[in-house]
């Protein structure tokens, strides 16, 4: 019956498009494929539902693979080969870094970033500071011109020497907040090599 069904066929696609019969026309018993279709959808249906343990299981096991050794990667390993030559150069895993080294981090940052202002404010305290005693001693230098007796002289000089231990009070200040700073840093830093 197939043989006959395939010369049947052939010869009918031999026809011309008027004469030709369509492929709805040799469906003798539409009923009995409907139920053919019907069977085999609910075959398909029945052997997902007798996959779908194994794989429900077998995809959890993937996933947990993947997150025990994937996902705690920032870079995975990989090779690139040459096309003409044997040669090929592969990457190294690295892993991510722990929340506590990255909060380490953040912290040192946020500490150098105040270290950097507060050092650019030191910087322009002191400039002003310098040109205050500058102009403390022109001050003095142009009463000394106008005071034969020298008096404004030396009131003037001994205002600039106590601006100047007031400015050399507040730079030993500073230079030793920024060494606590720098120890603070550094017990940090060796908190995170021994974790």
């Amino acid at each position: 019956m197939r043989s006959e069904f395939q010369k049947l066929n052939k010869v009918n696609n031999a026809e011309d498009k008027v004469i030709r019969i369509t492929d709805e026309d040799f469906n003798i018993d539409p009923e009995y494929f409907e139920l053919l279709e019907e069977a085999n959808l609910a075959a398909t249906e029945e052997t997902s539902k007798e996959v779908a343990w194994g794989e429900a299981y077998h995809r959890a096991r993937l996933n947990k693979l993947k997150k025990k050794f994937y996902d705690n990667l920032d870079f995975e390993k990989f090779a690139v080969k040459a096309i003409r030559t044997p040669s090929y150069v592969k990457t190294f895993r690295v892993p991510k870094m722990s929340e506590f080294l990255n909060r380490n981090i953040e912290q040192f940052k946020q500490m150098m970033e105040k270290e950097l202002t507060s050092k650019e404010a030191m910087d322009f305290e002191d400039e002003e500071e310098e040109a205050q005693g500058d102009a403390h001693a022109a001050d003095a230098a142009a009463g000394n011109g106008k005071n034969k007796g020298g008096a404004a002289a030396t009131s003037g000089g001994a205002g600039a020497a106590s601006n100047k231990s007031d400015a050399e009070k507040k730079r030993e200040e500073r230079k030793i907040e920024r060494e606590a700073r720098k120890k603070k840093i550094e017990k940090l830093l060796k908190k995170e090599h021994m974790h």
